[in-house]
């Protein structure tokens, strides 16, 4: 078989890698070792995490993850059925749709061309 992209390693990076590559349209594959989760399951301190000053235990850095949303009223009524705070993350789900970037600066620069990219009106 033919792939864009192999990925070596199924830690938190491989697997953020092996999402954002395949929802790209990317062709994938992860390999990993004997089991999931790379060295983030058998460490108990992960250094130089962006964001954090000191070394933080792996299901602490875990329970830090949270989504970005605005917080507007009905919000999460719409979670999953095409309201998204990833344009990477689920740009492709959208193809062939409308959408419409809410926010400003960078951030929402970024989102748009993404969408752009993935062809996405």
């Amino acid at each position: 078989m033919k792939y864009d992209v192999i990925i070596i390693g199924s830690g938190p990076a491989g697997y953020t890698a092996a999402i954002y590559t395949s929802r790209a349209g990317l062709k994938t594959l992860l390999i990993q070792g004997m089991s999931p989760g790379g060295q983030l399951m058998t460490t108990t301190d992960v250094e130089n995490y962006p964001g954090f000053k000191n070394p933080i235990k792996g299901p602490a850095l875990m329970s830090e993850m949270e989504d970005q949303w605005l917080g507007i009223e009905s919000e999460d009524k719409f979670k999953g059925y095409g309201v998204s705070s990833c344009a990477v993350c689920d740009g492709i789900f959208f193809k062939n749709q409308d959408v419409v970037v809410v926010g400003g600066g960078n951030t929402a620069l970024e989102e748009a061309i993404i969408y752009r990219n993935l062809q996405i009106k």
